[in-house]
């Protein structure tokens, strides 16, 4: 599943959702803390770009 600029990925089970913004190509995604860790060895879904933990913060509700 795969939304223009706007994406909701998540693992099975509820638990802390972050927002991720790519700093390289925009990209905004809301994850889980699996997807974070996957992005995090992965890069970017969309650009492919390096990620850091400063491109994600707490989803607020």
């Amino acid at each position: 599943m795969v939304y223009s600029k706007r994406l909701l990925v998540t693992s099975r089970g509820a638990g802390q959702r972050y927002d991720f913004r790519c700093p390289h190509c925009g990209e905004y995604v809301q994850i889980d803390a699996d997807m974070m860790e996957l992005l995090l060895a992965s890069g970017c879904v969309a650009c492919g770009g390096p990620i850091s933990t400063e491109a994600f913060s707490n989803h607020s509700k």
